[in-house]
């Protein structure tokens, strides 16, 4: 639980929208449902002033389509946000956070993503250590709980189809199939199980 300047995960995905024509109307992006999920994360049930938290986070597909995951391998990140409290509900104060400049987005391959099928589950790796951004006051019960987000690369057309923009995969390398499928993959926005744990002296 050590206090240390903080990495954020921020390899958020380059986008932009073209200067429309005159006469046609602001291209729109094409925005599927947000897709059922759910989060689950697990870790120590009793921890020690200065321990280090692992977490194991799991991500399900409960929708009825095909989601997209960056790959623990790839150049793309979720993006991650902790909360703790304590057993009143109320938030852990937070330490000062250095936080690194975003970098633009890479290019994609077909080996940068997962692709959920219905009801399949995969781990979400490097999720980070959650005591690193809060301060504990003193030994008791606290409450932990993970809110994960994915926009994936989105298409753009302008009204009359004449203006077509991909927001996110600069140099694409993917095969036509994976890029379909990740093109039409819907928004994640998951909030995880709330997991209690003891700090003790």
């Amino acid at each position: 639980m050590h206090m240390i300047f903080v990495l954020l995960f921020s390899a958020f995905l380059a986008s932009g929208t073209p200067v429309p024509k005159p006469g046609i109307d602001p291209p729109n992006a094409s925005s599927p449902a947000r897709a059922s999920v759910e989060l689950e994360i697990s870790g120590p049930r009793l921890i020690r002033a200065g321990q280090n938290l692992k977490f194991r986070v799991f991500l399900v597909n409960r929708s009825s389509q095909v989601i997209a995951v960056p790959s623990p391998t790839g150049g793309y990140r979720p993006s991650f946000n902790w909360t703790i409290t304590d057993t009143t509900g109320r938030a852990l104060p937070v330490p000062p956070l250095f936080i690194c400049g975003t970098k633009s987005a890479p290019s994609v391959g077909d080996n940068d993503f997962i692709f959920l099928q219905p009801g399949e589950r995969t781990q979400i790796m490097d999720v980070g250590d959650p005591s690193n951004y809060f301060l504990f006051p003193g030994k008791g019960s606290y409450r932990v709980s993970l809110a994960l987000q994915f926009i994936p690369p989105r298409i753009w057309h302008s009204a009359d189809g004449s203006l077509t923009f991909y927001s996110g995969i600069s140099g694409s390398t993917m095969t036509p199939d994976k890029q379909d499928e990740l093109l039409s993959a819907p928004t994640i926005n998951a909030t995880s199980n709330s997991w209690t744990m003891y700090l003790s002296d």
